[in-house]
């Protein structure tokens, strides 16, 4: 019997964003026969400065950004504490801590090291800010250990004046996120979205304007209530706490990686950089 001839999809195109931009590496058959036909694949994200407007990347796994020292040092050994974690996006926004730096710990997510947060007093700054203006696209690898409320990771000012910049927390109640803009009027309460304690999660926000924000939680879209208002320009931001006069919750977890672009990336772009982490982190 002769057998037939043809391709799966035969006369199926692979979108053209599919075959221009960074990709997965994830297609259907369909799209994979045609784009075998065409002799052309997509180019597959390898790393977050791929992209523009990266203004800060922090990467735990990567021991040679880990220091005993705000300046200069060593290396830190496992179950060392961390003075220094160093900026890979070539803008030097390292984010320090002299005295209470969280711990690196071996093996934390997927087998790779992350920085261990006590939940009582560890927390990193950088004084150089990532993000001044009302756009921006935050991701955040981590894991939390406490079923209370926290702050993971802020930009800007925050209650100080009545503002903050950007903040992301989880709450009290629920361990729901929550997106702080103006603390009296602009907050973001991300609705059904809660953490589920030491399972580790990708968190993404994308923000185009003071009144459009998108939250993302292990690649799916949550609805988010309210908006932000205008960016309170402030330098510098923290990991494991805020800059607070009023409520100072330390984040309670890991954090595996840290990254920050100065406008909202568009929706084929923040999805290779999610499926990126996703692979990296084995998150499910």
């Amino acid at each position: 019997m002769r057998g037939r001839g043809g391709f799966i999809g035969a006369n199926v195109t692979p979108a053209s964003a599919a075959v221009n931009s960074a990709a997965s590496g994830v297609w259907t058959v369909r799209e994979a026969e045609a784009l075998k036909r065409a002799g052309t694949w997509p180019r597959l994200f390898q790393a977050p400065t791929e992209f523009t407007g990266l203004q800060l990347w922090l990467d735990a796994s990567d021991a040679s950004t880990l220091f005993n020292a705000t300046t200069g040092g060593s290396l830190v050994a496992a179950d060392g504490t961390v003075k220094r974690w160093a900026d890979k996006s070539g803008n030097n926004r390292h984010a320090t801590e002299a005295t209470n730096g969280p711990t690196r710990k071996a093996s934390q997510i997927n087998n790779l090291d992350a920085l261990q947060f006590n939940g009582t007093s560890n927390f990193l700054q950088g004084s150089s800010s990532p993000a001044s203006g009302n756009t921006r696209t935050v991701f955040i690898v981590g894991k939390s250990n406490l079923a209370t409320g926290s702050e993971l990771f802020q930009i800007g000012l925050y209650r100080a004046t009545g503002f903050c910049g950007f903040l992301l927390r989880q709450l009290a109640v629920g361990n729901d996120w929550y997106v702080s803009g103006d603390v009296s009027t602009n907050n973001c309460y991300v609705a059904s979205r809660q953490l589920t304690i030491t399972s580790p999660f990708l968190a993404c926000v994308r923000q185009s304007s003071t009144t459009s924000l998108q939250y993302f939680h292990n690649r799916t879209s949550y609805n988010v209530v309210g908006s932000l208002g205008s960016f309170q320009a402030n330098p510098g931001y923290f990991i494991g706490k805020a800059r607070s006069d009023i409520d100072l919750t330390f984040w309670g977890g890991s954090v595996g990686e840290v990254i920050v672009y100065d406008y909202a990336l568009s929706d084929t772009d923040r999805a290779a950089v999610e499926a990126y982490l996703i692979a990296k982190w084995g998150i499910a």
